[in-house]
C-alpha cells in the first residue's frame, strides 16, 4: 500500500447530524464522499474535517455572522488554511492537518434536489465535495475561479 492510499484511510472526520435529520443521512457515507474528495484532489497530507448536518436556522445564523448575509444558504466552508496546504511553518507529513468545517443545511439541500429532479444523496454529495474543495483553497468569487 502506497503511503498516500494508507493517509487516506487514517484520515479524521468529524461528521455531527442533529437530530431531525440524523435518519435521514448515512454518516459512514458522508465519510466516504470525503475520503474520495481528498483522493481525487489527490491531498496526501493527514487530514482532519468536521462537517455538520443542520437546519435552515443555524446556517442563517453562521451566514449572517461571518458573512454579514442574513439569509439561509446550502453550504458554508469556514477553512483553517488558506489554501488548505499551507502553513507559516513546516509541519511533519504524519502531522494531522486540521482543514476546517463543513455546514450543510439538510432543508435547503432538500429543496434543491428537489427543483434540480435530483436526489438529496446526490444533492449531499455535491454540497460535501463543493465544502472540501473550499477547504483546499478553491474559491468562485469571480468566473475564472468557479
Amino acid at each position: 500500500m502506497a503511503i498516500g492510499e494508507y493517509l487516506l484511510l487514517k484520515q479524521r472526520f468529524g461528521i455531527n447530524i442533529e437530530k431531525p435529520f440524523i435518519e435521514l443521512v448515512d454518516e459512514d457515507w458522508l465519510s466516504g464522499v470525503l475520503r474520495v474528495t481528498l483522493q481525487e484532489e489527490e491531498y496526501t497530507k493527514l487530514a482532519e474535517i468536521s462537517l455538520l448536518v443542520t437546519s435552515d436556522e443555524v446556517v442563517q445564523s453562521l451566514n449572517f455572522d461571518y458573512r454579514g448575509l442574513d439569509e439561509t444558504t446550502d453550504v458554508l466552508a469556514f477553512a483553517l488554511h488558506a489554501d488548505g496546504n499551507n502553513l507559516a511553518f513546516p509541519q511533519p507529513d504524519d502531522c494531522v492537518m486540521q482543514l476546517g468545517e463543513i455546514i450543510i443545511s439538510y432543508p435547503q439541500a432538500s429543496r434543491q434536489a428537489l427543483a434540480d429532479e435530483q436526489s438529496i444523496t446526490n444533492e449531499l454529495a455535491m454540497l460535501t465535495i463543493h465544502g472540501v474543495l473550499h477547504l483546499l483553497g478553491y474559491d468562485h468569487q469571480d468566473i475564472k475561479d468557479e
